[in-house]
């Protein structure tokens, strides 16, 4: 009879073997890489909601250790570690931050923004040169696509709750552990046997105060709205953001409020077939407010100094003198901080021939920082006397005004190429080779001084003290180059290799030892793609063996120059009079390392990735 076939053609997922993966300095297809990367995608970080970026990553990015540090309002002060190492480096829309600036400034974006993060883990950082060693944080922001202009709103409200508050004695346990530390001591019960029934009791004037309880609330609030727009054509696309987010404290009295402001702005435009100009500007504003004397030290106090014995009011409606911290907090004046930072990049794209690209950047990122505290005197009143008053225990003895500002300027200006090409449909290249330049310019000033005339305007001007006060300021930078260099290669897919080379040089050295190469490589396999893997290709797509070892270098350390000394000048701090007037003085300058240079890593990594049930379930190691 009639002999009938069908030919059966198995098209590969394009969706998984097409993914692009952002790199140094670039893009990669996921199927080619060689280096230990993770990806996010903007969707996913905002399937958690929260204030934070970096707490919107908890338990979703592997190797990525999260840890909340405190539950100030905007303190951002999340620790974030690649592999239990140290902070990594931050490169946010092509912009290299260091890992402490760089962290804060992740940590505030704007979740609404974020397109993609890709997480470097191991050689593959050493693109990035200094301060890469503990690995690198990619995050690229969101652009306009073409189409009609397309609007989005994005709000959310959140009730936060406290985690964990200690339990504290009530007032009868904390009188039984009194009498028996003062029986050890050999001085005596301090409570009598009929006041320590009366504790237990709890009748009027023995009532026991949870001064957790009293001082903190049990939840704040905190909610962000996010409106933005894009559009564009073949020819220009822009995108257009704006956020408001604001978080309450936990404190009663004195509260604590922040507010962030976020601007963002995205223009594209291909002027030539060969030119294309990105533009993107980000404006942050920050506002934080608390009470002055709620410091490092305040929860300790409230631990270790509030008595559970002493009542929150006296029987005259005033607050009970003593350790109670409620006056100073409500009535001991205001710290205000208020923070402007503002990130534009100009990108330059020239291609003069297929696969050819020539990209400037100008990076500059600019800080403005100012900070203003009052400390007022605040009074208690006696109890037989409620008319007179005296200084409050937990006060301070002067009223007092400080002034704080801060500027930074980084420059960040960066040309490189890459080159991709193919020879035989199955030897596959590109090239890569670039230089970068980085300048910091930091400057603050600071000025303080008691004695004020009114607390209802609390400025310098009005202070009136000659001898106590503060006045200094700072001036500094640094420079560094580098140099660095890329080649991958693929054999059909199947067979990978990746080589990078950075040659940085920075001014926080000296000559003998400013410059440092860190070379880096890896390998890869992928086994799903062998001809002996097709019996397994329905179940298992993805099998990737990769192997990779790397040199990366650190120059961050506590001091900008740690091998130049310095001397510390005091002005009036000597000890003997000189034309009526107290003497500066000098101190002798502490001992320093001259030969102290860059701190290098050395990281070996294997792994492997894969992909199972119509990747359903991915993993690597």
């Amino acid at each position: 009879g009639a002999e009938n076939s069908v030919r059966v053609v198995l098209k590969e997922d394009e969706a998984v073997l097409g993914e692009v993966v952002v790199v140094g300095y670039g893009t990669q297809k996921k199927q080619t890489l060689t280096g230990a990367i993770s990806t996010l995608s903007g969707d996913k970080v905002l399937t958690t909601k929260s204030t934070s970026v970096a707490q919107s990553l908890q338990g979703k990015i592997a190797g990525v250790q999260i840890r909340q540090q405190d539950g100030q309002p905007g303190s951002f002060s999340s620790m974030v570690q690649i592999r239990g190492f140290g902070s990594p480096l931050y490169v946010i829309d092509g912009v290299v931050r260091d890992s402490g600036d760089g962290g804060s400034e992740f940590q505030r974006l704007n979740p609404e923004d974020i397109e993609n993060i890709s997480v470097l883990k191991d050689g593959a950082a050493a693109i990035y040169g200094m301060n890469a060693a503990n690995g690198v944080v990619i995050i690229t922001t969101k652009k306009g696509r073409k189409g009609k202009a397309r609007f989005n709103y994005n709000g959310s409200f959140t009730a936060i709750f406290p985690t964990s508050m200690m339990k504290v004695m009530n007032a009868a346990q904390y009188a039984e552990i009194s009498n028996e530390l003062s029986m050890n001591a050999g001085t005596g019960p301090t409570t009598t046997p009929e006041e320590l029934a009366k504790w237990q009791a709890g009748g009027p004037g023995y009532e026991s105060t949870d001064w957790l309880d009293a001082v903190f609330k049990k939840s704040a609030g905190s909610q962000q709205h996010t409106l933005s727009v894009e559009g564009g054509s073949d020819k220009m696309t822009y995108y257009l953001s704006a956020n408001y987010m604001t978080q309450e404290g936990f404190m009663r009295y004195g509260t604590e409020d922040y507010d962030r402001y976020t601007i963002t702005a995205k223009i594209s435009a291909q002027l030539t077939k060969a030119l294309k100009v990105d533009y993107s500007n980000r404006w942050v504003r920050t506002d934080y407010e608390r009470p002055t004397y709620m410091n490092d030290d305040f929860y300790n106090h409230i631990l270790r100094r509030a008595r559970p014995v002493r009542a929150v009011y006296d029987p005259n409606g005033y607050l009970m003198s003593d350790i109670n911290y409620i006056g100073v907090m409500r009535d001991g004046g205001r710290h205000n901080e208020q923070k402007d930072a503002m990130a534009q990049q100009l990108k330059i794209t020239v291609t003069p021939l297929k696969n050819w690209n020539i990209i400037g950047e100008m990076n500059i990122k600019t800080d403005n920082n100012w900070n203003h505290w009052e400390q007022f005197v605040v009074y208690s009143h006696y109890k037989d006397n409620p008319e007179n008053t005296y200084t409050a225990l937990t006060s301070a003895n002067k009223d007092q005004v400080s002034e704080y500002s801060l500027k930074t300027t980084y420059l960040n200006p960066t040309v490189y190429s890459n080159y991709n090409f193919s020879l035989k449909e199955k030897h596959n290249f590109t090239v890569l080779g670039g230089f970068q330049a980085e300048i910091m310019k930091y400057r603050d000033m600071e000025g303080a001084r008691t004695g004020l005339v009114t607390t209802d305007l609390p400025v310098l001007n009005l202070t009136t003290d000659a001898d106590s006060y503060t006045l200094k300021g700072l001036y500094k930078n640094w420079k560094n180059a580098g140099f660095f260099g890329r080649i991958n290669y693929d054999y059909n897919g199947k067979y990978l290799v990746e080589g990078n080379l950075r040659y940085d040089g920075s001014s926080r050295f000296r000559r003998g030892n400013r410059w440092i190469l860190t070379p880096s490589f890896s390998l890869g396999w992928n086994v799903a793609r062998e001809n002996f893997w097709e019996k397994l290709a329905d179940v298992v797509e993805v099998f990737k063996l990769r192997v990779s070892y790397g040199e990366l270098a650190n120059q961050n350390t506590t001091s900008w120059y740690p091998t130049y000394q310095t001397l510390g000048v005091t002005t009036n701090g000597g000890k003997w009079l000189q034309n009526g007037a107290l003497t500066s003085v000098a101190s002798v300058p502490g001992l320093i390392s001259t030969s102290l240079s860059w701190e290098k890593i050395k990281n070996t990594n294997i792994g492997f990735d894969f992909g199972a049930l119509n990747n359903r379930l991915t993993g690597s190691f």
